[in-house]
């Protein structure tokens, strides 16, 4: 290390001058790892697969159930839901995120949701007081 600072007596090194080596050598630590960072999400991005399908267990409402995207399986937000299929002899009142809006779905009726982006982390669904019905959804992120 002393012969790295010049003008000074061959191993006798400032602290402040280690301290310059020190942090210059942590900066360049510091990049390369920024760096390969970089290449392995180009890496996964190249490799992972859109519009992944995945089956969401069937659904039995009998008053308001959300089921949340981010904090249970595929632990991500999602692009759509097609089909979301009301088995019940009920109807039921489907809500993605915070929207107002209510999607009615009918019994034996099937739609679609879907965004742009994977934008929906979870949907509520709601039936009638005394009623029930049972959902089945197949999700897409």
């Amino acid at each position: 290390m002393a012969k790295l600072v010049r003008g000074r007596k061959e191993g006798k090194v400032s602290p402040e001058a280690y301290q310059s080596i020190m942090l210059d050598e942590i900066a360049g630590r510091l990049a390369d790892i920024t760096q390969v960072q970089t290449q392995i999400l180009e890496h996964i991005k190249e490799t992972t697969p859109d519009g992944v399908d995945f089956p969401i267990s069937d659904v039995t409402v009998t008053g308001a159930t959300v089921v949340n995207f981010v904090k249970e399986y595929p632990y991500r937000k999602i692009r759509s839901l097609d089909p979301v299929f009301n088995k019940g002899s009920n109807t039921a009142y489907i809500r993605v995120n915070e929207e107002a809006k209510e999607i009615p779905v009918e019994n034996r009726e099937s739609l679609s949701i879907s965004r742009p982006k994977a934008t929906i982390e979870y949907i509520t669904i709601r039936v009638a007081s005394g009623e029930s019905a049972t959902i089945r959804m197949i999700g897409h992120f």
